[in-house]
């Protein structure tokens, strides 16, 4: 029977949360953003939050964590667009005059 080295040592990350989410697809979203930026991410109580939502406020939410060297510039990504808000103006630019039409209808009924 082989024993580990003694001096081998655990790699042994350390994370920190900068966020935490209610709803499982906010969190997700954050981590896409994070992940297309080349941030690695991690999510805690991800699967306990999809397996019951119920219970995601008595555990805190899920977790979007990252290594601490990396924290800062995270935060400022997640800020950033969350920061980019649409203001009535931008709105009413893209507005169109008429309805839109929707590509689908609704079966009638006999």
């Amino acid at each position: 029977m082989n024993f580990p080295d003694p001096e081998d040592q655990l790699d042994v990350r350390d994370l920190v949360t900068i966020r935490s989410f209610r709803d499982l697809h906010e969190a997700l979203l954050a981590k896409g953003s994070l992940d297309s930026a080349g941030i690695e991410s991690f999510l805690a109580d991800d699967n306990m939050v999809h397996m019951d939502w119920l219970i995601s406020n008595l555990l805190g939410g899920v977790k979007l964590r990252v290594e601490s060297a990396n924290s800062d510039i995270a935060i400022e990504i997640l800020d950033h667009f969350i920061s980019a808000e649409l203001t009535t103006d931008d709105c009413e630019e893209d507005t169109p005059s008429e309805p839109r039409i929707l590509p689908f209808r609704k079966p009638e009924r006999l």
